[in-house]
């Protein structure tokens, strides 16, 4: 019931200011011009736009040009019809509108009697000739045709230049990385706000599948901009991804059924590559068993009239319980259990629709969803029985739960033929809560102390293997919450001047927050056996078993505010009916906050962040059939919060280095790091690491004084061409490349730890980094990423029971930044304090020579089929089929614990060349009336193929430690690290250390009316 308050209270509220403010694509508009058979425009017709599936219809008068619109259409299929008196009425059916689209609809009336009273054209345009951004829709029909996830973002790599890459951090458009998109839902945009990627709000604990909240069953449409967008849309220096949900109609439909899997379901188990475990100079390829579990997910929908013609109400639910549990015998002291796991999840999606008069639509819209997550299960070794885990450990009563909260409302006004306005507002939170932790000082191995000739002194009753801890964990989550309210406004008005004007204006505002408090209560001491410290300072150190160091308060705390706002215009200036230009320019403020209020944040003000945006639309032959494009724009980044969380003083992270001098390792409990303040800390004092010393900390602030915003540049051309009522062939060239970004550049100081200036890479303070302690040593070099591909892509739409995406793409992508997601950390989503720049060695290689090269997720050849067809008897079939060359792979060492490229990128080749097949199965059986039961299979990976996905590229497991003269003056890194004898060679460097995905399948029975 409080939802539904909630809803009806906020779409008042938002109705009452439907005459001032406005939204991002929710909706697409048909326009055109109304002429009689001599080519003469002809004002005052009535035009109708009629939707047989949707709701309601929508009237438009031509003007004194013949010029009728419809600016605001909800997406579907329309039959848009003309009348005049003393005019034979005309009508096109079968106008499928797309999300964001704009579609030109001519329309030719002949004198009454000379023609047929209605004239009925089957065919409607393929390809919008009014903008340049490439995109791509995938509508609900193709949907439920097609392989895909459970959630939305599983069908976008039926985009223009995307793919889902792990290494990139998530969904990959033009080169971009996981961490550069924007996604919204309804108009509200659902971005991680700390990740910048798209927000999972937690995974599910039996087989770590990420779950978004918008399942595929409540989609309508999912659009997809690769390139070339308006000024309209807010910052992004990648892509930009719209979902609408589906809505209500004059006509009752629905659905309910389930979604089933289980482990027995799944293909055979993958390799792990690892040391083993009683002898770390041996690399062992293992398998180890899966736990065990199944996954019902109960489904339902429903969507039909309030008020005909006037109100409608959509609602879904999901209900998703994955029982897990997994039998072992813990090696400690021989006992064996059975232990139990489940996962719940909770999704509610629901909205109302509004016609309140032909020229004002009101639409609320919401989500909800809330996880129960199990506690984890102990770890298993490949026997698939033995387990190492501390059995007192278990039943862990260790877990978090996630939430989400989304309420959306856009009101759309025609005020009049010329003038178009828009309201947007809405309100996400999500966050989590954790339950469980341990409460005592813990003991974890780096490294086993099982050897007996290594350290044949250790009671047998104090050896363990690698990975072991004595305790529970005592990190917990008391709270991490996360809000976002948005209020978009634009308007819209029609101009005549020397060709048509659509000339828009908005004002976008945006209020975030983090109230946060995670972490550890009690210090972890980590054991690191057989190994020596690589000091800040050039130390090689060790005790006589090696090395341990203690960590407390490892903790992130905060509560913050900040707020972003947005202006813009832009101008669709159509010349001649047939050439449109796109002129838009975008202004925006920024407030980066700290976590600690006595320190300063980041502001970047409206001259910061101007970014002009131009493009053109030319429909070649001036039937909507020939298309050609292009665009030029910059693009700036909003700063997401994992930044200012880390280095603005929410997060705290103090470690304290010590010899292990005694193999009593139970004895060692010091507290705080150093005596006096508590506990036993044997060995001689290493160093102290503050691994989050505040950059903007107010007695020294290490933030660039002139610090930029990120900046991307684009510049992309294309053709499209209809081939026939349905299909359309395509081909784009994109060129984009990086100006700038902002990263925590880093200098190892001795005795304090990494201090970290935020700055532009290559650009003032991040310019002459080592300057100061190294007068020959070179300059940082600037941040590079450049992208280039080619794709050629052919598009049927579904009709005649089949539809097909194909394309091919030829591309490079180069640099020695992969962006805010970092594929060198193999896909790492800590956006502007990625492990780039933490010291200059990592821009280097052995020689002193910058590394520039191919980045790790460069795939110069990627082919991509999706068709699907229906049979005659119910039917029906679907597929996936992807190939595409390997990424290139190089050798990685570290130096003073910072990671660099010693012989350059790519030196090590590329892994094999990757493909897969996904197939989507499914028979649909008739019952009386319209309705039907529906069975079906998902399979993905359907051959099981198991490719080499990375390689182990680290052939040491110790850092080497030279003098920043030596490193930059040119060494050879091998010989160092002979010449060393507290460097241990890696076993596993060069062989394969990840695989493709096993095959999934997941059943599925559903009820149709």
């Amino acid at each position: 019931m409080r939802y539904i308050v909630r809803m009806v209270v906020c779409a008042l509220t938002f109705s009452a200011l439907s005459n001032v403010l406005g939204a991002q694509e929710t909706r697409g508009s048909i326009e055109g011009i109304v002429r009689d058979t001599s080519g003469a425009v002809l004002p005052g017709v009535t035009v109708e736009a009629r939707s047989p599936s949707l709701v309601g219809a929508s009237t438009a008068i031509s003007d004194a040009q013949g010029i009728y619109r419809f600016p605001a259409l909800a997406p579907g299929v329309y039959d848009v019809s003309a009348t005049l008196a003393g005019f034979s009425p005309r009508k096109v059916s079968g106008v499928q509108l797309l999300l964001g689209q704009i579609l030109k609809v001519d329309i030719a009336l002949a004198v009454a009697g000379v023609a047929e009273s209605v004239q009925v054209m089957a065919t409607s345009p393929v390809i919008d000739v009014r903008q340049n951004a490439a995109s791509a829709v995938i509508t609900a029909e193709v949907i439920d045709r097609i392989p895909k996830g459970r959630d939305f973002a599983s069908v976008l790599v039926q985009a223009p230049g995307a793919s889902n890459e792990t290494k990139a951090g998530g969904y990959q458009l033009d080169g971009s990385s996981g961490s550069e998109n924007h996604f919204l839902v309804d108009g509200l945009d659902m971005t991680s706000l700390r990740t910048g990627t798209q927000n999972n709000f937690g995974n599910n604990t039996a087989n770590n599948t990420p779950t978004n909240p918008i399942r595929t069953d409540f989609v309508a449409e999912v659009q997809v901009k690769s390139s070339g967008y308006n000024a309209e849309y807010r910052a992004a220096t990648g892509g930009v991804v719209s979902v609408l949900t589906k809505t209500g109609s004059n006509d009752w439909h629905g659905s309910a059924g389930t979604y089933f899997d289980t482990l027995r379901l799944r293909g055979a188990l993958r390799q792990t590559l690892r040391l083993n475990p009683s002898d770390q100079t041996i690399a062992e390829n293992v398998k180890t068993k899966s736990a065990d579990y199944t996954d019902w997910e109960p489904v339902f929908e429903l969507g039909g009239p309030v008020i005909r013609d006037r109100i409608w109400f959509y609602a879904g639910g999901v209900t998703e319980v994955m029982p897990s549990e997994r039998t072992v015998r813990f090696a400690q002291n021989g006992t064996t259990g059975t232990f139990k796991s489940t996962d719940k999840q909770y999704v509610a999606n629901y909205n109302v629709t509004g016609q309140i008069t032909n020229k004002l639509r009101t639409r609320v819209s919401a989500l909800d969803r809330r996880d129960k997550n199990g506690p984890a299960l102990p770890a298993i070794e490949p026997d698939g029985l033995t387990s190492n885990s501390t059995p007192a450990n278990f039943p862990s009563p260790i877990h978090t739960d996630n939430f989400s909260d989304q309420i959306t409302i856009s009101t759309d006004w025609v005020a009049s033929p010329k003038v178009y306005v828009n309201v947007t507002g809405g309100m996400l939170k999500y966050g989590a809560r954790g339950f469980g932790a341990g409460t005592e000082l813990r003991h974890s191995f780096t490294g086993s102390n099982t050897s007996t000739t290594i350290f044949p002194d250790i009671p047998a009753s104090l050896r363990q293997l690698n990975g072991y801890v004595d305790k529970l964990s005592s990190s917990t989550t008391v709270r991490d919450d996360y809000t976002r309210f948005n209020l978009n406004a634009d308007a819209t008005y029609y101009a005549a001047f020397k060709g048509q004007h659509q000339i828009k204006t908005g004002f976008q505002f945006e209020r975030l927050g983090n109230d946060v408090l995670t972490g550890q209560t009690q210090p972890t001491i980590t054991l690191n056996w057989n190994a020596s410290r690589s000091t800040f300072d050039g130390r090689q150190v060790r005790g006589t078993y090696g090395f341990w160091s203690t960590t407390k308060n490892v903790v992130t705390v905060g509560d913050i505010h900040a707020n972003n706002v947005g202006v813009f215009a832009q101008d669709a200036w159509t010349i001649s009916q047939r050439l449109t230009l796109n002129l838009g320019i975008r202004a925006e403020s920024e407030d980066v906050p700290s976590y600690r209020a006595e320190n300063p944040g980041i502001h970047f003000g409206w001259s910061d962040k101007i970014t002009p945006r131009v493009g053109f639309a030319w429909d070649i032959a001036g039937d909507s059939r020939w298309k050609g494009y292009g665009s030029w724009g910059i693009f700036n980044d909003i700063t997401k919060l994992e930044m200012p969380q880390g280095s603005f003083g929410g997060q705290h992270w103090i470690t304290y280095y010590y010899t292990l001098d005694t193999f009593d390792w139970p004895s060692i409990t010091c507290q705080e790091g150093r005596p006096p303040e508590g506990g036993t800390c044997p060995g001689t004092f290493i160093e102290q690491i503050d691994s989050r010393h505040p950059s903007n900390d107010a007695n020294n602030n290490l933030i660039d004084p002139n610090l930029k915003p990120v900046k991307t540049q684009e510049f992309s051309l294309g053709l499209e061409h209809e081939l026939s009522s349905r299909m359309s062939v395509g081909i784009r060239y994109s060129h984009k490349w990086l100006d700038r970004t902002i990263e925590d550049v880093g200098v190892q100081v001795a005795g304090i730890g990494e201090i970290f200036r935020i700055a532009n890479p290559g650009f003032g303070l991040a310019e002459h980094t080592l300057t100061a302690i190294c007068p020959t040593c070179p300059d940082q070099p600037p941040a590079k990423r450049t992208y280039d591909g080619l794709e050629f892509r052919l598009v049927k739409r579904y009709s005649n029971r089949w539809q097909m995406t194909a394309s091919y793409l030829y591309s490079r992508l180069y640099g020695n930044y992969s962006g805010l997601a970092s594929s060198d950390e193999n896909g790492r989503t800590s956006p502007n304090v990625n492990r780039y720049f933490d010291g200059l060695y990592q821009s280097f290689d052995q020689r002193g020579q910058p590394v520039f090269g191919l980045l790790q997720t460069d795939r110069p050849h990627e082919v991509k089929i999706t068709p699907s067809y229906d049979f005659k008897w119910g039917t029906q079939v679907g597929m996936f089929y992807l190939i595409e060359v390997g990424t290139p792979q190089q050798t990685q060492i570290s130096e003073k614990s910072i990671p660099f490229y010693p012989l350059g990128r790519n030196n090590l080749g590329r892994t094999p060349m990757f493909s897969q097949t996904d197939l989507f199965l499914q028979h649909n059986f008739a019952l009386p009336g319209s309705k039907r039961l529906n069975l079906g299979v998902n399979v993905t990976n359907l051959f099981d193929q198991d490719t080499v996905t990375r390689l182990f590229t680290t052939p040491y497991r110790d850092s080497l430690n030279i003098s920043d003269a030596a490193f930059f003056a040119g060494f050879d890194a091998v010989a160092v690290a002979k010449a060393t004898t507290a460097i241990r060679p890696d076993p596993r460097f060069g062989l394969p250390d990840q695989w493709q995905n096993r095959r999934t399948a997941r059943l599925q029975v559903k009820f149709v009316f």
